[in-house]
């Protein structure tokens, strides 16, 4: 081993026979060293021990507890005064500058399972008590009266002779123009130039209504679906959207017990919408801009005739059309493809206004569907068809080009239903700036005199059905095991104000008489115009009653005086009951304000009461047009005696034109509408 070492390296040799040594000196200059930097360190007095700084330190924290600005020394408070206020202020956190982005951010945001959206329920529920005359039509009484029409398409022409030499039922020259007739006892019967207009085959009924109107969140309700939606598995941008399926509607009655118990008035969907357009006698213009609209949520008006819906159809924060200030309006949303459920039991799962969803196979492939209605243009007035001149009998005549406006439900000549008159509701997509859809509901089950709360409770598609469960939540999981149906319930809505259901009539405060101050046992009278819907004449009839005391009800059996219609006979006896229901409990105003002009008086104000028990105040200033309206048609006929010319029926725009045959039979000298 000595003779390996000896030929080995010199370092190697001297650290094998040195090493120890070597090591131990290090340790003791490092020792050295230590106490070296130690000596040249200045040593603690003897009364800096640690018990007499303590000492010091509570010394002079109770100095700054107790200073004051008094103690302080003339150079001390001279360099106070000399630092700014600003700068004593804490500092905010606005001081501190704001970085553009967080530190480290992320590249992609983390995946998360797929959860289910919190849906949101309809909000600001208002209801409107309504009340007139509706038309609707189904295709056993379009061929009721299309038989009907047959046998006594004999009769028409002997009758129109006869009228055609009778003057009873002769025009008035200066009241032609207006379409104004006098009839049997000198009723005045004007042809109404508002609301929807009869072609004969429609069932006409005086109605009492309830419209429900409330705002859909729509723009928070897709707020929640990206919040759950956008960072999951599976997400689909086009179809994680919310999807209408329908709602149901719950109903109380209040009486004088109170509010009563909540039931389930109706469930709307698809074919509850469908069912109700099909009955409509025509489609009622469109009041409302469409971005507002829902094929499913928005209930369509039914056909009301003698006038028009007004304000009473949308929700008080949702403007008509003709309010909007809007400079244009956005196209029609393209037409989604048709589903079918694959669930049977499932009510809401049928054809939908949104897309395909998971889960359900495609029906249909047409990504534009044809407009309801589509195919041949219904049938109007058609040549020779118009209402006739001469005395003959106005009638409906062949195929022909309607007098203005858009395709009446699909309906063709003669009043049956073209090609393309059913079908699945139109799309529905989302501009991504509507904040609210109008939700509305006319509820036509009510009974006049009663009162009504409502509730609304939304259906919509459940977005996670069909997807995959590796993708889903265990909470959706459980759910969509524990119940196999496609769609989820929103929250109930706060319920509706309460409602009081009208009469179908009205009554409108003319004026009125009060009493003299020296007759104490006078009573002031109301002068009151009442009007009344007719339903199987399909008219309004109003009349003039100058003298009702407090306390009166307005319900009487009288000949009315003036009668809108468009199909009303005028010989007919013009006698019907005025029911209104309405109590007149007290009368204000009617004074004369000048000894001159005593037809300068103060305007008139009663307290009425309706058939359920609401009180409110009706006042001659706000009831000036209907008033006004009545004078003006019984001051044209006024003293003017019926003249011999063309017949009743024979006028253009007669009353009573039937469904004709080929070219208007019995229209003597028609011409097309």
């Amino acid at each position: 081993m000595s003779s390996k070492l000896k030929n080995g390296n010199v370092a190697v040799r001297l650290l094998l026979a040195h090493g120890e040594k070597l090591w131990m000196a290090g340790i003791v200059a490092g020792a050295g060293l230590m106490i070296w930097s130690a000596v040249g360190h200045e040593r603690l007095d003897e009364n800096s021990a640690p018990e007499d700084i303590q000492t010091l330190v509570s010394s002079a924290n109770t100095h700054i507890q107790k200073f004051s600005w008094d103690q302080a020394s003339e150079e001390e408070k001279l360099l106070a005064s000399a630092v700014s206020s600003e700068a004593m202020k804490p500092i905010s956190r606005e001081h501190f500058p704001r970085l553009g982005q967080k530190f480290d951010p992320r590249v992609l945001d983390p995946v998360q399972q797929r959860t289910d959206p919190e849906l949101l329920a309809a909000i600001d529920l208002e209801a409107y008590g309504d009340s007139g005359i509706l038309a609707t039509s189904t295709q056993a009484s379009i061929d009721a009266k299309r038989r009907a029409e047959a046998l006594e398409a004999d009769l028409r022409d002997k009758e129109s002779e006869r009228r055609r030499n009778d003057p009873l039922f002769s025009n008035s020259p200066a009241a032609a123009g207006r379409n104004v007739v006098s009839g049997k006892e000198g009723v005045i019967i004007e042809r109404p130039r508002t609301g929807s207009q009869l072609q004969g085959y429609e069932d006409t009924k005086a109605e009492s209504w309830v419209t429900v109107v409330a705002k859909i969140p729509i723009k928070d309700q897709n707020l929640r679906y990206q919040n759950a939606l956008a960072n999951a598995r599976g997400y689909v941008q086009a179809q994680d959207v919310p999807d209408y399926r329908g709602y149901y509607v719950l109903r109380s009655e209040v009486t004088s017990a109170g509010e009563g118990p909540w039931e389930k008035l109706a469930t709307v969907q698809d074919k509850t919408i469908q069912a109700e357009l099909e009955k409509s006698a025509s489609r009622a213009p469109s009041l409302i801009n469409k971005k507002y609209t829902h094929p499913l949520l928005t209930y369509p008006l039914p056909s009301l005739l003698l006038r028009d819906w007004d304000k009473r159809i949308t929700h008080s924060e949702i403007p008509l059309l003709v309010d909007e200030v809007a400079e244009g309006l956005e196209a029609d949303p393209l037409a989604e493809d048709e589903i079918e459920s694959t669930n049977e039991d499932d009510p809401f799962g049928s054809s939908a206004p949104n897309q395909p969803r998971r889960g359900q196979r495609v029906r249909g492939r047409d990504r534009r569907r044809a407009p309801r209605g589509a195919g041949p243009m219904p049938g109007g007035y058609g040549e020779g068809g118009g209402y006739g001149e001469g005395g003959g009998l106005g009638g409906y005549g062949e195929p022909g080009m309607m007098r203005g406006g858009p395709p009446r439900g699909g309906r063709s000549a003669l009043g049956g239903r073209g090609p393309g008159a059913t079908g699945g509701l139109d799309s529905y997509v989302w501009d991504e700036t509507t904040q609210y859809l109008l939700f509305r509901y006319i509820d036509r089950s009510v009974e006049p005199g009663k009162r009504y709360r409502y509730k609304i409770q939304l259906v919509l598609a459940d977005v996670n059905r069909g997807v995959e469960e590796t993708h889903l939540d265990k909470t959706v999981t459980a759910r969509l095991k524990a119940k196999k149906i496609s769609y989820r319930l929103s929250p109930e809505s706060e319920p509706s104000p309460i409602v009081s259901v009208p009469l179908p009539a009205r009554v409108y405060l003319v004026g009125g008489k009060p009493v003299k101050e020296s007759n104490y046992n006078a009573e002031p009278v109301a002068k009151l115009l009442v009007k009344s819907y007719e339903g199987e004449a399909a008219a309004e009839v109003a009349l003039m009653l100058d003298s009702v005391k407090r306390g009166r009800v307005v319900n009487l059996h009288e000949k009315a005086t003036v009668i809108w219609s468009n199909k009303f006979s005028a010989d007919t006896k013009p006698e019907f009951f005025f029911r209104t229901g309405i109590t007149l409990l007290d009368f204000l105003g009617g004074e004369g304000l000048s000894s001159k002009n005593r037809d300068l008086t103060a305007p008139a104000r009663v307290v009425l009461m309706d058939a359920s028990g609401r009180m409110f105040i009706q006042s001659e200033i706000d009831d000036y047009e209907p008033v006004a309206a009545y004078r003006a048609i019984t001051e044209d006929t006024k003293g003017r005696r019926p003249s011999a010319g063309s017949g009743f029926n024979g006028m253009e725009g007669g009353l009573e034109g039937g469904l004709g045959g080929p070219g208007g039979r019995g229209g003597g000298r028609g011409r097309p509408r």
